[in-house]
């Protein structure tokens, strides 16, 4: 009996390495993003970005949203969202609806997902036999 609780112990410690190995690579947090983005713009070095170094940023995640990179997403994520949640119509999200956005998107994260595979929309219901 002590051999085999030994041996349980022994093969727990062995694989720990492998299993702390084995989870998936957290995204960065925000103070690291700010960091990152800081250390890429900050062209004079001071600490902080100024007009022209947040209009050259600025610029840079324009191009990355419009050639479909980055958060942004491509043109037509971009008009699928604007449909979705601009209830006004007017073309732009007002606050309201920035964070009506962001709450789905949020429930999505929290969900395990990003965007729905059926399109978001709501599964069909089953007929009893």
């Amino acid at each position: 009996m002590t051999r085999i609780v030994l041996a349980l112990i022994a093969g727990a410690l062995l694989s720990a390495p492998f299993a702390a190995n084995a989870e998936p690579a957290k995204k960065p947090d925000a103070a690291a993003r700010k960091q990152a983005m800081l250390k890429k713009f900050d062209k004079d070095g001071d600490g902080k970005l100024s007009d022209e170094e947040k209009a050259a940023m600025k610029a840079e995640m324009e191009k990355r949203r419009a050639e479909g990179g980055a958060k942004g997403g491509n043109a037509e994520r971009r008009a699928e969202m604007m449909k979705k949640f601009d209830k006004d119509g007017d073309g732009k999200l007002n606050d309201e609806e920035k964070a009506a956005m962001r709450a789905e998107m949020q429930k999505r994260r929290e969900a395990g997902g990003g965007k729905p595979k059926d399109g978001g929309k709501k599964p069909a219901k089953k007929k009893a036999d």
